[in-house]
């Protein structure tokens, strides 16, 4: 190669005592030994605030193959951490403010909205009323009749396949008939999903109701919850709780895979107190079970006629399990699915109270938030998770759903001045000392070309991070199989935890869609360095080997000097070439693969070569030349 690497700055912060950690990095420094593991290493289910369940992933997984699959759900959802246990709908219209729990001051908006599979009715009611209470001064009146139009019935509505990232899953429904009847619901959410829960955690609902009508098969109020996506149609669960006068068989009726009834007996224009036990119904009922989230609660009535009216009051949650005892539950349930469906499952968590950041080890705990109710800096959150021996990744840069205010990613400007911004904080912050940088989003906020220039500006600043490839669904059915669903490959002598955060750690992983790619990735030099080591020493120049397995039809293998696009080649099955590189002055080389049509493929992590004496090196990463 004609090209010379631009300079890149090293740290000098080597710390004493690490020549044994060195040398050991340095026997791992040939992958043949090792095999290359795919891991989906940031993804949530029924512990987080989307629709996916474990269960769901498992099926998923398998499909495509994968080995592992790392669940990251957020650690202060399953601490419920500033989490609602209720509402008492006392408010002056549908939404209102209210003190956040434990929130040091903060406040949280509790909204009552339509359900959107909400078929049209006659003369509907939804609104907070003085009438009548349970407790307090008012209550949720819900009232419709029927249009005595018929529409579909369509069971259980599919959500959005891309509505994945933070609050995804929740998806775009359509309106809808159950059998005969014609529904008015209002669903209660509140700021970032603090009424959900985990029916893992042993979930009971207390409700109190005034149905406003004779005991009658054509009209009901109901409590509805709607639950996680299960196999095999991976559709979401549906509990109603109803208060009728229409027979269990009636009930029957209008019961599929993925909704179910529960008959309450009531006694007409009165009060009544219900304790629902939603996490025995899910298992009683065949549900999913634990491996449900409460992903929404709705109020309403159902009518195939006639009007039905109902007052809803004095609503309240309560669990049993939460923090380390709940992600217990969550590692036996992995267990078993891993028993049943092959994949290896892990439980980890996403720290993500502050900063969002995925730890990887064998034993990292949970953050305290009774001790540290605000959480812990993304600084802080890293040397907690060094501490405990893990180490830790710094997740989806750009954001999770949308751009910041005032930066909109179809302006080019705009879109370069917020790259350019964010990499600027990242080099300042030296990336909180995280180990790992989520680069592999096709697209998420910005495309990923972005993410690629982020990570070379913060090689060439001397911050060396791992990239590996990620989705983050919340779904059981958007980002397995198109868009936002890379995974990681990791060179590891197994599949253990250990094997695998060692793989990490010496930067010995590719990254790329598990769909369209099932081959193998290698950089290595002919003095036996490979993907992912720093190599320290004073040889002028290297010869590099790129070795790429079962490409696609005309793949587009790019090499990438120093975050500069240097040589193209079109590949198909097999690609290896060994190039000659100029190791005079510091730099780094990796690859990139696109489909045909210029899809993002497949991506190496880097080999660095770096200047002789040059310190603050990861002793997993550093390799000696000569």
């Amino acid at each position: 190669m004609k090209q010379k690497i631009s300079p890149l700055w090293i740290r000098l912060a080597l710390p004493a005592g690490i020549a044994a950690l060195y040398f050991a990095a340095n026997t791992y420094s040939a992958p043949d030994p090792l095999h290359p593991y795919s891991v989906q290493m940031h993804l949530h289910g029924s512990m987080s605030e989307g629709s996916g369940s474990m269960r769901g992933a498992n099926v998923q997984a398998k499909k495509i193959g994968l080995d592992v699959l790392w669940w990251t759900d957020h650690d202060w959802r399953i601490a419920y951490h500033t989490y609602a246990d209720g509402y008492d709908f006392e408010a002056d219209g549908l939404s209102a403010t209210r003190p956040v729990p434990n929130g040091e001051g903060d406040e949280m908006q509790v909204e009552l909205s339509p359900h959107a599979t909400n078929a049209p009715v006659l003369d509907p009611i939804a609104r907070i009323s003085p009438e009548r209470a349970s407790q307090g001064k008012k209550s949720l009146e819900i009232a419709a009749t029927s249009t005595g139009k018929p529409l579909p019935d369509l069971g259980a509505a599919l959500p959005d396949p891309n509505a994945d990232g933070e609050g995804g899953g929740r998806g775009r429904k359509r309106p809808q008939a159950i059998g005969p009847y014609q529904g008015l619901f209002y669903t209660i959410d509140a700021s970032r999903r603090r009424f959900k829960r985990s029916l893992a955690s042993d979930v009971t609902i207390d409700i109190s109701v005034w149905p406003d009508f004779d005991p009658a098969p054509d009209r009901m109020a109901a409590i509805r919850f709607d639950l996680s996506q299960q196999p095999p149609d991976l559709a979401q669960g549906t509990l109603f709780y109803v208060l009728t006068g229409a027979s269990e068989a009636d009930l029957r009726k209008l019961e599929g895979p993925h909704r179910k009834f529960v008959r309450l007996s009531f006694k007409s224009r009165e009060w009544n107190h219900f304790t629902l036990r939603l996490t025995d119904d899910a298992r009683k009922l065949e549900l999913g079970g634990a491996d449900n989230s409460l992903v929404d609660a709705s109020f309403g009535v159902l009518t195939s006629g006639p009007r039905a009216h109902a007052f809803f009051d004095d609503y309240r949650i309560a669990h049993k399990l939460k923090s380390e005892p709940l992600r217990g539950e969550a590692r036996r349930m992995a267990t078993a699915l891993q028993k049943e469906f092959g994949t290896t499952n892990y439980v980890s968590q996403e720290l993500s109270y502050q900063a969002h950041l995925n730890p990887f080890g064998e034993h990292v705990p949970m953050i305290d938030y009774v001790k540290h109710p605000a959480g812990l800096s993304p600084k802080e959150t890293v040397d907690f998770v060094h501490e405990n021996g893990g180490i830790c990744s710094l997740n989806h840069i750009f954001g999770t759903t949308r751009a910041p205010r005032g930066m909109d990613v179809d302006d080019p400007k705009s879109a370069q001045a917020f790259e350019e911004k964010r990499m600027k904080d990242l080099i300042a912050s030296r990336c909180y000392g995280v180990d790992i940088l989520e680069v592999g989003y096709p697209r998420r906020v910005l495309p990923m070309a972005s993410f690629l220039r982020v990570w070379d500006g913060l090689s060439n600043a001397g911050i060396y991070l791992v990239a590996d490839g990620i989705s983050d669904t919340h779904t059981s059915n958007g980002g397995w199989m198109s868009g936002n669903n890379f995974v990681t490959w990791v060179w590891a002598r197994s599949k253990s935890v250990a094997d695998l955060v060692d793989g990490l750690r010496r930067g010995a992983a590719y990254f790329g869609d598990p769909v369209q790619y099932k081959g193998e990735m290698r950089l290595t030099t002919d003095d036996g360095h490979s993907m992912g080591q720093i190599v320290v020493g004073g040889k002028a120049s290297h010869k590099v080997t790129i070795s790429i397995t079962v490409l696609p039809q005309d793949a587009k293998v790019r090499t990438v000097l120093s975050g500069k696009y240097d040589e193209d080649f079109t590949a198909s099955g097999k690609f290896e070439k060994t190039l000659a590189m100029d190791t005079r002055q510091p730099g780094f080389f990796r690859v990139e693969v696109y489909t045909a049509q210029g899809k993002p493929l497949v991506f190496s992590n880097p080999l660095y070569f770096a200047r002789a004496g040059a310190e603050g090196i990861s002793p997993y990463k550093r390799a000696s030349c000569r």
